[in-house]
């Protein structure tokens, strides 16, 4: 039996290959985002928990992932 660290998913077509980049990307980039607040809820964190992040900070290019992974904008389609 193969255990679920050694599956990984198949991806068929360049179009699966390039909505997974696009999830992996977002998912980067939510984890850059709070990563200063997962880490303060640590039991043994020292201080207080720092204040959580604005809705539409960081990367605009990150705003055309979400909005490509929501349908909300066709691949290829630029944000104006």
């Amino acid at each position: 039996m193969i255990g679920a660290e050694e599956c990984s998913p198949l991806l068929l077509g360049s179009d699966a290959v390039h909505f997974a980049s696009m999830a992996d990307a977002a998912r980067e980039a939510s984890g850059k985002l709070w990563r200063a607040v997962s880490l303060a809820t640590d039991f043994a964190a020292a201080g207080p928990i720092p204040a959580l992040p604005e809705a539409r900070t960081g990367d605009p290019s990150q705003w055309t992932v979400e909005r490509q992974l929501s349908g909300r904008l066709a691949p290829g389609e630029r944000v104006s």
